[in-house]
């Protein structure tokens, strides 16, 4: 019941049944940490506890890098995601199986073999402005989203390409 409600929660045994048995059953459990005997000197079950709050320490940084990374990631997808579309305009090879791989790293929900529709726009100079890219590209996918995938990019101030795909039936 302890680790069905804290899943990340240690387990140490502090028990007199010294039976293999006993310990085996204890040990199949997934929190389980440790197995001490009740006769063991006072500082193995210290040493546990400071191993188990280190662990616990140590799973609590690594959440925390993972969180970050993902962060991260999130912020980089647009740029990413932007470098393999130039790559693929300027006609840089990219192996189908690398571009698969790619689509899906950097959660772009094309397939490979189908074709891709590129649609241009030219903004005037002097009247760009990225809210009115992101407007027109939500006005976009609403108007194709049952029907298409689409991915936009910012070539510089007033270039702007989308990248539309018709989804399988």
């Amino acid at each position: 019941a302890i680790c069905q409600a804290w899943p990340k929660c240690h387990v140490i045994f502090l028990t007199g049944n010294d039976q293999v048995a006993y310990a085996q059953k204890a040990i199949r459990n997934n929190s389980f940490f440790d197995y001490i005997l009740k006769n063991e000197d006072i500082t193995v079950l210290v040493n546990t506890i400071y191993k188990s709050i280190e662990s616990i320490e140590n799973q609590i940084n690594a959440d925390k890098v993972f969180r970050n990374m993902q962060k991260n990631l999130q912020v980089a997808l647009p740029l990413l995601r932007k470098e393999l579309f130039m790559h693929i305009i300027r006609g840089k090879n990219i192996e189908m199986q690398m571009l698969e791989t790619k689509f899906e790293q950097y959660a772009i929900d094309f397939q490979v073999n189908d074709e891709i529709l590129l649609l241009c726009a030219v903004i005037n100079e002097g009247q760009s402005d990225h809210p009115v890219n992101l407007a027109v590209d939500s006005v976009l996918n609403e108007h194709l989203k049952h029907t298409h995938r689409t991915y936009y990019i910012d070539i510089d101030d007033n270039i702007v390409l989308w990248f539309i795909q018709q989804k399988k039936v």
